[in-house]
């Protein structure tokens, strides 16, 4: 009695692990993962007017995953977002996408610059106005946060999240 047990255990378990495994092989191929025609990143402040590590890994996650699409013939747009700050000598766009030229190789055709901007909300709003005709774009707000928004509403969310993190920052931040 224990063998068959044993038995029928160890093939519903083989059953569930070729299942998912199968699962997983067609859901691969069916996701719809779209190229972004935008990769919005999110300024991060500059030290003494450069990019800093924080945000130079932001453009370089943004750079790579153009670069990535581009290998397959379609090239989204750099969105560099960033105002100045009041301790701030220029831009944080002007300062992302001169980076992104200079150390990245990204050509200036293919970034446009966010830099009318005080506040994260107001980056991803004006943002949002560029996006507006159409709206699919990758939103990184750091390096672990990544947004893909396929629809106005997520763009939404994107703000909504930004926001309610940004809220719980201290004032200095």
């Amino acid at each position: 009695a224990f063998g068959l047990w044993l038995l029928l255990a160890t093939s519903w378990l083989g059953f569930l692990f070729v299942s998912m495994l199968i699962y997983q092989l067609i859901y691969s191929q069916i996701s719809g993962r779209r190229r972004p025609d935008y990769i919005v990143v999110l300024g991060a402040g500059l030290a003494n007017g450069k990019v800093g590590r924080i945000l130079a890994a932001r453009v370089a996650t943004a750079a790579r995953i153009a670069r990535h699409w581009a290998g397959k013939g379609q090239s989204p747009i750099l969105i560099m977002s960033g105002g100045q700050g009041a301790d701030e000598p220029r831009p944080e766009a002007a300062a992302m996408a001169e980076y992104a030229r200079t150390e990245l190789a990204v050509p200036n055709e293919l970034m446009l610059r966010g830099a009318a901007s005080t506040t994260t909300g107001e980056n991803l709003r004006r943002t949002a106005e560029i996006v507006a005709a159409d709206p699919r774009a990758a939103v990184a707000s750091n390096n672990l946060a990544w947004m893909y928004a396929s629809r106005d509403e997520q763009l939404d969310r994107a703000l909504e999240l930004t926001q309610a993190a940004k809220a719980a920052l201290p004032d200095e931040a």
